[in-house]
């Protein structure tokens, strides 16, 4: 014989609240401003959430989803694009010290790093570190203009039109 649950005991006229599951989050304003100044100043997210303290990565990644969050939302995303720009500077320093590299292997090492920095600068702030993409249309565009076309002209445009957007089925 099966054994019956008791059914919770509920007032009338009251919800019982349910308890959020899991562990609670650890957010407050000061930890928040903390992640975003040592991201401002160039330090990995991975690196962040490697100290002691501080949150797993997936837990900010849920802050940043968290639309009770949104000042944190705002000012991470200000902490990245000034990211961008110590990568800038840091792109220009390392360039200057390659002018006293005495090995081949200091100058290839020089590279890797402003390719590096270049690269998450782009990714970052692409509209001002990106890749410029232009692209070029060549050809001839023919207008006539309707007044001087005759009219069965224009109901053959038009039934070309018709033709093109007519159900297949």
């Amino acid at each position: 014989m099966a054994a019956h649950k008791k059914p919770a005991l509920v007032l009338r006229g009251t919800a019982r609240k349910r308890r959020p599951t899991g562990r609670p989050t650890l957010y407050t304003e000061a930890l928040a401003t903390e992640i975003c100044e040592r991201i401002a100043s160039g330090e990995s997210l991975r690196q962040i959430c490697k100290r002691k303290g501080c949150p797993c990565m997936g837990t900010i990644l849920k802050w940043l989803m968290d639309e009770d969050k949104p000042s944190f939302v705002a000012n991470y995303t200000r902490a990245r694009e000034m990211q961008a720009e110590l990568y800038s500077h840091q792109i220009a320093e390392i360039a200057d010290e390659t002018k006293t590299a005495s090995s081949r292997e200091q100058m290839e090492s020089a590279r890797i790093r402003i390719d590096a920095r270049k690269w998450l600068a782009g990714k970052l702030r692409p509209k001002k570190y990106g890749d410029k993409i232009q692209t070029e249309i060549s050809g001839t565009l023919g207008v006539t203009r309707a007044q001087e076309m005759t009219d069965d002209e224009l109901a053959a445009i038009a039934a070309a039109g018709r033709d093109r957007t007519a159900d297949p089925a």
